[in-house]
C-alpha cells in the first residue's frame, strides 16, 4: 500500500507551480532549495511516480503531477477551512446555522439579514428550510434546526425554548379560495361543510415527524391533492384543481385580478399566534446574532403588520 501523501509535499507542489521554480518556491516557503528538491524526490519514491520532468531548462509537472496538484489544492483548502472552523467554534461561532421558516412566509424576507450576517461571518454555513404547521416546532424539538421563524401556537412540552412573538394574525388572515370556474362558485354561500366534502382540497401536509400533526380547513372523507409548498398550492388553486385556504397576503393580488374568488365557508381557522423560537440552552454566537437582528428589525413582523393593518 503506498505511503500517505503529506500536507507538506502538497504545499511544496503548490509553491513550485505558483512561483515557477524550485528556487522561487524555496524562497516563498522560507526553505533552502535542497529541502524542496528532497521533498519532491521523496514523494516520487514513496508513490513510485514521476511528478516532474525536464523540458529544456525547465522542470514541468507530469500529468500525474498535475492531477496531484489539482486535488492537493482542494485538500489544502479544506484543511485551512477546517482550522478556521475550529477557531470560530472555539470562540463560540457555530460551523453551520440552520433556520427553519414557516412555509406560509416568503423565504426571501430573511435575505437582507443574511446579507448583513455574511459581512460579519462570511465563512459560516447557513441552511434555510421550509417547514409546515407543527413541523416548525418538530424540527426544533428534534434538533433539525437552530432557529425557527413563524412557529404556530404554543411550544410543545418537554424542552425549554425561548420565543419572540410575532404580531397576532387577525381572523381574516386566511381566505378560502377557488378559481372562478370551479363548481363551488355556483353554490349558495356560506358553503356548508357537507357540500365542501364533495370537492378536492389542496393541502400542504404537516412536515412534523414526531410531534402530533396539525390540520386546518380539512374535513373527514374530503378528497385531497397534496402539494409541497405554498407556491404549488397557489398554482393548484389558480389551475382550478381544488379549493382551500391561502394566506390573504399571498392570495390578494389574484383576488384583485379575478384569477381567484374568495368563498365564504362554514369553517374557522384559529392559528393566530406565531413565534420565533430557539433552544434556551443554545448560546451560539451566530444564532444570537440573528435573534438580535430579528428583535431589531423583523421582516416577518413587518409583513404581518403591513398585510393586515
Amino acid at each position: 500500500m503506498p505511503a500517505q501523501i503529506s500536507l507538506e509535499a502538497l504545499k511544496v507542489l503548490d509553491a513550485i507551480d505558483r512561483h515557477g521554480s524550485f528556487a522561487a518556491a524555496a524562497e516563498a516557503l522560507y526553505r533552502v532549495p535542497s529541502a524542496i528538491t528532497y521533498t519532491v524526490q521523496r514523494l516520487e519514491e514513496e508513490q513510485n511516480i514521476k511528478v516532474f520532468e525536464k523540458q529544456g531548462r525547465r522542470m514541468v509537472l507530469t500529468p500525474v503531477g498535475r492531477m496531484l496538484l489539482q486535488h492537493g489544492r482542494q485538500i489544502l483548502q479544506a484543511t485551512e477551512s477546517l482550522a478556521e472552523m475550529a477557531q470560530r467554534m472555539a470562540h463560540g461561532w457555530e460551523a453551520q446555522l440552520t433556520i427553519a421558516i414557516n412555509g406560509i412566509f416568503p423565504i426571501e424576507l430573511i435575505f437582507p439579514l443574511i446579507r448583513r450576517f455574511q459581512q460579519v461571518q462570511p465563512d459560516i454555513h447557513l441552511a434555510l428550510r421550509y417547514e409546515t404547521l407543527a413541523g416548525t416546532w418538530d424540527c426544533l424539538h428534534e434538533n433539525r434546526a437552530d432557529l425557527v421563524i413563524g412557529a404556530p401556537g404554543l411550544p410543545p412540552e418537554g424542552r425549554s425554548y425561548d420565543t419572540l412573538p410575532l404580531p397576532l394574525m387577525p381572523d381574516d388572515a386566511f381566505c378560502y379560495v377557488a378559481a372562478p370556474g370551479h363548481p363551488i362558485c355556483e353554490l349558495e354561500q356560506p358553503v356548508k361543510r357537507d357540500a365542501l366534502r364533495r370537492f378536492t382540497s389542496v393541502v400542504i401536509p404537516d412536515s412534523s415527524t414526531r410531534l402530533p400533526a396539525l390540520t386546518y380547513g380539512l374535513l373527514e372523507s374530503q378528497p385531497r391533492l397534496f402539494v409541497p409548498d405554498v407556491d404549488a398550492k397557489l398554482k393548484a388553486h389558480l389551475g382550478g384543481l381544488g379549493i382551500g385556504y391561502l394566506p390573504r397576503f399571498r392570495a390578494a393580488p389574484h383576488l384583485e385580478s379575478g384569477e381567484l374568488v374568495e368563498i365564504q365557508v362554514e369553517l374557522v381557522r384559529s392559528d393566530h399566534s406565531h413565534y420565533v423560537a430557539w433552544h434556551s440552552s443554545n448560546q451560539g454566537r451566530a444564532l444570537h446574532w440573528f435573534i438580535d437582528a430579528l428583535r431589531e428589525q423583523n421582516p416577518y413582523a413587518e409583513l404581518l403588520t403591513e398585510s393586515f393593518a
